[in-house]
C-alpha cells in the first residue's frame, strides 16, 4: 500500500511546468533530431526538428521542437532572446481537432549548447495553450504535423 502511494504521487506530479528542457550533451545532439519539412524563409525564418514524438491520440502530440533560425540576429531581436542564442529547445503539444499548439519548457542555448535565460522572450509569452496563429511558430508546426504528416 506504500509503494501504491509513493507511485500515485510521483505519477500524478504535473507535468505541465514550464521547466526547461533536458540539457545534457545527448539531449542536444543533431543527430537525435528530425527535421520537420522545409525552413521558413526570410531574415526571421527558422527550420524546425522535432523528438520523441508520441501520439497521445489520433489527432494529438506531444514532442521536443528545436527552432534554429536562419539569421539568428533577426529571429533573437524578434523573439526578445538573449543575443548569443543559437537555437531554442520546447516541449509542444499539438491538438489536430482543437487546432491548438501547446509550447512550455522553453530554453535557449548558444553555439556551444551552454543554456541562455530566455526569460521575457515572446516564444515564452505563448506559454498558454491558444489557437494558432499565423505566421507562428506554432502555425509552423500544426502545419507540418497536422495537415502534411498525416
Amino acid at each position: 500500500l506504500f509503494l501504491l502511494v509513493i507511485s500515485a504521487s510521483v505519477f500524478g506530479q504535473d507535468n505541465q511546468s514550464n521547466e526547461p528542457a533536458p540539457i545534457s550533451g545527448e539531449f542536444l545532439a543533431e543527430k537525435y533530431w528530425t527535421n520537420l519539412g522545409k525552413p521558413t524563409e526570410g531574415s526571421r525564418g527558422y527550420s524546425l526538428y522535432t523528438r520523441n514524438m508520441q501520439p497521445k491520440s489520433d489527432t494529438n502530440f506531444e514532442f521536443w521542437v528545436r527552432i534554429v533560425p536562419t539569421n539568428a540576429t533577426a529571429f533573437n531581436r524578434r523573439y526578445s532572446l538573449p543575443r548569443e542564442s543559437a537555437f531554442v529547445i520546447q516541449r509542444a503539444t499539438v491538438d489536430c481537432s482543437k487546432r491548438t499548439v501547446y509550447l512550455d519548457r522553453t530554453a535557449s542555448y548558444d553555439a556551444s549548447n551552454n543554456s541562455l535565460d530566455p526569460k521575457g522572450s515572446d516564444l515564452i509569452k505563448g506559454d498558454t495553450r491558444s489557437r494558432v496563429k499565423a505566421g507562428s511558430v506554432s502555425e509552423t508546426l500544426f502545419e507540418y504535423i497536422c495537415l502534411k504528416l498525416q
